[in-house]
């Protein structure tokens, strides 16, 4: 498991990035009342406004609430997880994302948003089903904002061939070769959910594709990996971090785990602390 901080905006402090956050929310929220109306009717008549959900997006990026198809809504500890369907433009294929929204931000609050990036093979479901983050991010008032790891469907040669190339395997880089065209994952987190660099201050991810969040030079990065870990040795080497973070004087937090192994076993065991550590670095 990899966790990541990533870095605010330049020049902008922790109030000054909320404070365009509120802004992002105060302009979308009426174009989503219709969607927050089609996810949960009652619930939105008292508090029409779901745009945490496109928080994430710029205004300009954002898809339209019309083609924003709601998938599935599900309560947990006082929030709502909310999973979306749209087209996007980034990918040139349908996608999905799921937003947690804590009690707060379900009152019509703006709230912080932590991204969370899955690692091979996963979903946007993923951290969302499994991870038992919900808990202390509805104590903390932070929403999660989780995405597709991949275009999906694009009926490409060899897209499913591997686990760890294709489907479901996109490492949140721009593939360059015409063949993987739709693999645009870079530009489909910082461009399509352009919050992640423009308006939210922390970002995370699990498994190799953890690392997304070093392209944005974050300020301070905290790692957890166990020591159990089928790949520890062969592909995520952890020293190899540290020993870069140290040469370049970059603060670092890395602890190598007893025991644990790379599965939702070892992040749900350590989430709060992870949550914990991001909302500290939010000012919560």
């Amino acid at each position: 498991m990899r966790l990541v901080r990533a870095a605010p905006a330049s020049g902008c402090s922790t109030s000054q990035l909320c404070k365009s956050a509120s802004t992002a929310l105060t302009r979308s929220s009426h174009s989503l009342r219709r969607l927050h109306s089609a996810s949960l009717p009652t619930h939105s008549q008292q508090h029409p406004r779901t745009s945490l959900a496109t928080s994430a997006m710029s205004t300009s990026t954002a898809p339209a609430a019309t083609s924003l198809e709601p998938v599935f809504v599900r309560k947990q500890f006082g929030g709502v997880n909310r999973r979306f369907k749209f087209t996007s433009s980034t990918l040139g294929c349908p996608t999905t994302f799921t937003v947690y929204f804590p009690p707060a931000a379900e009152a019509g609050k703006a709230v912080p948003v932590l991204f969370f990036l899955s690692g091979l093979e996963c979903s946007d479901t993923n951290f969302i089903e499994k991870a038992g983050a919900q808990r202390r991010a509805s104590e903390l008032g932070l929403a999660i904002v989780t995405m597709d790891t991949s275009p999906r469907g694009m009926g490409v040669a060899g897209e499913s061939d591997s686990w760890d190339f294709g489907v479901g395997a996109g490492f949140y880089v721009n593939a360059t070769q015409g063949k993987w065209k739709n693999w645009q994952m870079f530009d489909f987190v910082t461009k399509q959910f352009s919050g992640a660099s423009r308006f939210l201050c922390e970002a995370r991810g699990n498994s190799l594709v953890g690392m997304f969040p070093l392209a944005v030079a974050p300020p301070c990065i905290m790692v957890d990996t166990g020591s159990a870990d089928p790949f520890l040795a062969s592909q995520l080497r952890p020293e190899a971090l540290e020993a870069a973070a140290k040469e370049r004087d970059f603060p670092i937090q890395s602890r190598l785990l007893e025991g644990y192994d790379h599965s939702y076993y070892f992040i749900s065991t350590f989430i709060d602390e992870h949550l914990t550590f991001h909302a500290k670095a939010l000012g919560l």
